[in-house]
């Protein structure tokens, strides 16, 4: 974001500025948000979705998690988006998408599976996203922990940490963790 100061005049005939001053504004002198894409859904609306599919979840522990998730990470999951360039690039994006794909992982669960750990898979495989990328300054780019772990691995790391706090049986754990590790199908993440 710059501040300047211009003159309108014309050259060939079209309108143009010309520039008397330029300088980069300090972050304290503008709303980043101002600049940035706004969510196509009110976020109220996706929090009614997130607590209606946490309320599926019958899992003491994962139910704990995702109450310690949207305790602590709410003010981000409102501003981080789902991507910088490709799907859900706007505030409140990462929101929209992981409320998105509970609801789908849930909607396709059958008595095969446990569909406790897809719904909150759905809801915390992109946690990572929220340290991934920046917005402060009017775009979306990465941090500087998204450009060295990527989003995936700091998932992992965050999640690990609640776990426990929530009461999370360890292999119940694992298996969450092991979503979030390989939800883009790379066999080295598992």
């Amino acid at each position: 974001v710059f501040f300047i100061t211009a003159r309108v005049e014309q050259y060939n005939g079209q309108l143009q500025l010309a520039l008397n001053s330029l300088r980069v504004a300090q972050p304290q002198e503008f709303n980043a948000e101002d600049f940035l894409p706004p969510c196509p859904v009110p976020l109220e609306d996706l929090w009614d979705r997130w607590d209606k599919l946490a309320s599926q979840v019958n899992d003491p522990g994962l139910k704990s998690l995702l109450e310690l998730v949207k305790k602590n990470y709410k003010h981000r999951f409102d501003h981080a988006p789902g991507a910088i360039y490709h799907h859900h690039a706007y505030m409140g994006g990462c929101l929209h998408h992981s409320v998105s794909v509970a609801e789908i992982a849930g909607g396709l669960a059958d008595d095969r599976v446990n569909k406790d750990l897809l719904i909150v898979g759905g809801l915390v495989h992109d946690l990572g996203k929220l340290f991934s990328y920046k917005w402060s300054e009017g775009v979306f780019e990465y941090s500087d922990e998204g450009q060295f772990l990527d989003h995936t691995l700091l998932g992992v790391m965050c999640i690990r940490d609640l776990l426990k706090k929530a009461g999370v049986e360890r292999i119940v754990g694992l298996k969450l963790l092991h979503v979030i590790a390989a939800h883009h199908g790379m066999l080295e993440l598992g």
